[in-house]
């Protein structure tokens, strides 16, 4: 498995609203493995198969009665890329007026073994944005799975840290790993048509 680290200026995803409470669907939902919250700060890892659309999603206008639609990833055949994104909710700053929070990416094997890890990764280091607006990270995470990597199910975790409130969040996407794509997949981009954006909490 090739894991590397890229940095792409895009926008974000939805769902939270004044009381820190993550909605989907315009309904709150509780935190669970891949989304959780310390305090005010929160963040949700996404794993998708499809970076290109969930970044054109993510970057139309929000309109409630049109809801972004974003392909995830449960599974992958050997061949094949996910991309682990990481969005995030309410970064404090410091003295600077700027957040400086960052994310660890760790990849672990079927057997719990690890087998690819990048520590302080930018999660973001600029102004915050608006409160309770949820923010894609500058750094994500993509890997290609070898044909001779191990099949069985592998854990893609992220630890984001903001560092100026102390607040950490620790979370965990399973990936189902099979058999050989035929043909293999098209290449992803990396780089989006254009960047920035944020987006209301549903």
């Amino acid at each position: 498995m090739i894991a590397r680290l890229v940095t792409l200026a895009v926008c974000l995803l939805a769902a939270s609203a004044a009381s820190a409470q993550w909605r989907e669907g315009g309904r709150p939902v509780s935190d669970d493995a891949g989304r959780q919250r310390d305090g005010d700060f929160g963040a949700m890892l996404v794993v998708t198969d499809k970076l290109d659309q969930f970044l054109l999603e993510w970057d139309k206008p929000d309109d409630p009665s049109h809801p972004p639609m974003v392909s995830r990833a449960r599974s992958a055949k050997r061949g094949g890329v996910v991309w682990a994104v990481v969005v995030f909710t309410n970064c404090a700053p410091g003295d600077d007026r700027l957040c400086r929070a960052d994310v660890d990416f760790d990849i672990l094997r079927p057997d719990g073994s690890s087998y690819a890890s990048h520590k302080a990764a930018e999660l973001w280091h600029g102004p915050p944005p608006p409160p309770h607006i949820l923010q894609l990270s500058a750094a994500r995470l993509g890997f290609q799975v070898e044909l001779d990597d191990p099949l069985g199910t592998y854990a893609i975790r992220a630890v984001a840290l903001d560092r100026v409130a102390n607040r950490k969040v620790t979370l965990e996407q399973k990936l189902d790993v099979s058999d050989r794509v035929t043909p293999p997949p098209a290449a992803i981009s990396t780089s989006p048509a254009n960047s920035g954006g944020t987006r209301t909490g549903r």
